[in-house]
């Protein structure tokens, strides 16, 4: 039996050992290298498509899915500072301010997100806390393609009413509350 070496196979005159390559440390590491851009590529692949589909998403929602703003009226009778996380916005008397939406702790989570905002509210010698709870969207109102809003009123004693749309200020009849509304506050 006579064997010779060429490059990477071995030859022998056996019919049943044939040629068979010889696995060179060189090889593998390019067969490695190619399976693992492979690889690279998929996943950048399937980045690359999840990253277009949630940009297309959110072309799709438009404005729904920016946090509207909160018109507060304020009806106290006093100027008051409205605390929303570490913000502070003061409204004057018979006077509306645009108020960032506090987001609210979902009953179906534990603890509060991330992003958090506490909502306070007062005068001199009263201060409010609220427990936040989102409006249903049919009190919002559509500002323009890129803005939207609630009205709020707060009455003197801290009550936070939801408003109508397209009510004016001040509000004297208020309409029907949704659940969680009117906000009452839980300190004076």
């Amino acid at each position: 039996m006579s064997r010779s070496i060429r490059g990477s196979c071995l030859k022998s005159d056996d019919p049943d050992i044939g040629s068979q390559r010889v696995e060179t440390p060189k090889t593998l590491e390019g067969e490695a290298t190619i399976k693992d851009g492979m690889r690279v590529g998929i996943i950048l692949s399937v980045v690359n498509l999840t990253v277009l589909g949630l940009l297309l998403l959110g072309i799709q929602c438009g404005v729904d899915s920016v946090i509207p703003d909160r018109v507060l009226y304020n009806h106290t009778g006093r100027e008051i500072e409205i605390h929303v996380g570490g913000e502070v916005t003061v409204v004057q008397k018979d006077a509306s301010g645009i108020v960032d939406q506090p987001v609210a702790c979902n009953g179906w989570i534990r603890k509060c997100p991330r992003g958090y905002k506490p909502f306070r509210a007062g005068t001199v010698d009263k201060k409010w806390s609220y427990e936040v709870v989102y409006p249903p969207s049919n009190y919002k109102k559509r500002v323009n393609s890129s803005r939207s809003e609630y009205h709020y009123q707060i009455e003197a004693d801290g009550t936070i009413y939801l408003l109508e749309p397209d009510s004016g200020f001040p509000a004297h009849k208020f309409p029907s509350q949704p659940p969680g509304f009117p906000m009452v506050p839980q300190y004076t």
